[in-house]
């Protein structure tokens, strides 16, 4: 998930709420910009929060689906992660001489679901080529 992704699912997006919470603003901003944006920048754009009358229902709606989109976001990563486990006992990918290339498992299924069935090749450069395609 994105670094900024906390700030909007934990602390929202109102101008309101991001004022209220401007400690944690600042510490998640400082963290996702990798120190790139300055303490006074973040105290500017506060300030124009602090400022700002917001838009009301349709804000907390936007909100809503956000964090309704970054739940659905983090579920499908945990289910991208079991499809990768669940791949490293395929057989096909178990017991394939990919495994010696030090290739991981999605990418050996890939490359069998992709290509003609390796035993066809005659030697191991052959697979080595097939590889770099």
């Amino acid at each position: 998930m994105p670094r900024a992704a906390p700030c909007c699912a934990f602390i929202g997006l109102s101008p309101q709420v991001l004022v209220q919470n401007s400690e944690q603003v600042t510490a998640i901003v400082r963290r996702a910009s990798r120190n790139r944006v300055p303490a006074s920048k973040i105290a500017a754009l506060l300030e124009k929060a602090r400022a700002s009358i917001g838009t009301g229902q349709a804000e907390q709606v936007i909100i809503a689906h956000l964090r309704d989109t970054l739940i659905i976001i983090k579920e499908l990563e945990a289910q991208a992660r079991m499809l990768d486990l669940d791949l490293e006992s395929a057989p096909n990918v178990a017991s394939s001489p990919l495994r010696s290339l030090g290739l991981s498992a999605p990418l050996i299924a890939t490359i069998h679901a992709e290509s003609d069935p390796i035993t066809d090749e005659k030697a191991p450069l052959a697979v080595r080529r097939v590889c770099r395609t």
